[in-house]
Parts: structure tokens; sequence; C-alpha cells
């Protein structure tokens, strides 16, 4: 039960760190600056992004199941 004047945690309006990277990607994905078949690296990524790689990846499954990007298994 929350104390009275305190509001529930669930509207604080906080966003997932995967959920940033989702939207900085799909941003640069729709505004052509990723273009078509650029291959984007992880470790790279990451560290341009100053993210680990675990949101990134997740970002990366977001966006695929979007169709905004295909990743390969090499």
């Amino acid at each position: 039960m929350t104390p009275v004047g305190t509001p529930p945690l669930n509207v604080l309006g906080r966003t997932r760190l995967v959920d940033d990277v989702v939207r900085i990607l799909r941003e640069k994905i729709v505004n052509g600056e990723l273009a078509p078949g650029t291959q984007l690296l992880q470790i790279d990524l990451a560290e341009q992004l100053g993210v680990s790689r675990t949101p990134l990846r997740e970002a990366f499954r977001i966006l695929e199941s979007e169709g905004l990007l295909r990743t390969s298994n090499n």
C-alpha cells in the first residue's frame, strides 16, 4: 500500500535504457543516418552510445521484430 501523497512507482516517467537505445537507433534508421545494409558492430555501437552490449542486443531484437534491421549470426 502506498502512503498518502506518495505517487505509485509506475508513474515516475522513467524509461528503460533499452527503450532509449531503441529510440535512438530507430531515429537514425528512419532519418537515413544508418543506411540500409550498414553493418552495426555491437562493440563499437555500444561504445558510441555509452551503453553495455546487453541493452543494445535487446534493442536489436526489438528493431528486428519491427522490420527495421536484420541480424545475422556469422
